[in-house]
């Protein structure tokens, strides 16, 4: 089981910012190329997710903003049929 950190590419991070355009304007974007740069300046994470019951098995990505006061994690995983990036959580 492979519970550490992994880097998460800069493919991924364009993906992720493209799944995160309804979200954009509250984080201060107005493109993709500037929610890129809001996550390649935060703390972008992928797990190799695997969980204790039936259920998701997959990459797991946790995406924090460079100031914790700022705005709660949010978390992606892949849609295995659909191949995309798919935010689970934003609370």
């Amino acid at each position: 089981m492979d519970n550490k950190p992994n880097e998460v590419s800069l493919d991924e991070m364009k993906e992720m910012a493209a799944a995160l355009k309804p979200m954009w304007e509250g984080w201060g974007a107005e493109s993709a190329d500037e929610m890129l740069d809001l996550l390649q300046d935060g703390y972008c994470v992928k797990f190799h997710f695997t969980n204790g019951g039936p259920g998701y098995v997959g990459d797991l990505y946790i995406f924090q903003g460079s100031y914790l006061g700022d705005a709660l994690p949010i978390e992606f995983t892949r849609n295995k049929d659909r191949g995309t990036l798919e935010v689970v959580k934003y609370a």
